[in-house]
């Protein structure tokens, strides 16, 4: 147990170096898992998510990772209306629903153009995706 005890402070110390995972990752590489070492195992992991909710101190960096998270969630919600969208438009076109096609092609264009302003598509992806769809829909209204 003593062993146990110098090991752990070691790694602790090991979390406030750049290296840590990889130092860690090496460590456990050299050990042999017995039952001990796997108890050992499970310490090394509690330390490190420890050290992973370690918070800024500086006020406008704790600002910034509360604002980093709501953007995320709103950015993920835009991504996700695009690629339903995507869906809904191909699967009216699948079922040759020229009415429920050129609907679903005006609401994707609508989510799309509104994910390329905030940033998340590209300009010239946002491009091509509206303009293959829209060639889809107008083959299959021929």
């Amino acid at each position: 147990k003593p062993l146990v005890q110098i090991f752990l402070k070691f790694v602790k110390r090991l979390r406030r170096g750049f290296f840590f995972f990889w130092n860690v990752v090496f460590i456990i590489l050299y050990i042999n898992f017995t039952i001990e070492n796997k108890i050992i195992f499970d310490k090394i992991l509690d330390v490190f998510k420890e050290g992973a909710r370690i918070m800024a101190n500086i006020k406008s960096s704790k600002k910034s990772i509360k604002t980093d998270k709501v953007q995320t969630i709103a950015n993920n919600t835009y991504a996700a209306r695009v690629k339903n969208s995507i869906k809904r438009c191909e699967n009216a076109i699948k079922a040759k629903d020229t009415e429920l096609a050129s609907a679903e092609l005006k609401t994707f264009i609508a989510d799309i153009d509104k994910a390329c302003s905030k940033g998340l598509v590209k300009k010239n992806t946002c491009a091509r995706q509206k303009s293959r769809l829209n060639k889809k829909v107008k083959e299959m209204s021929k």
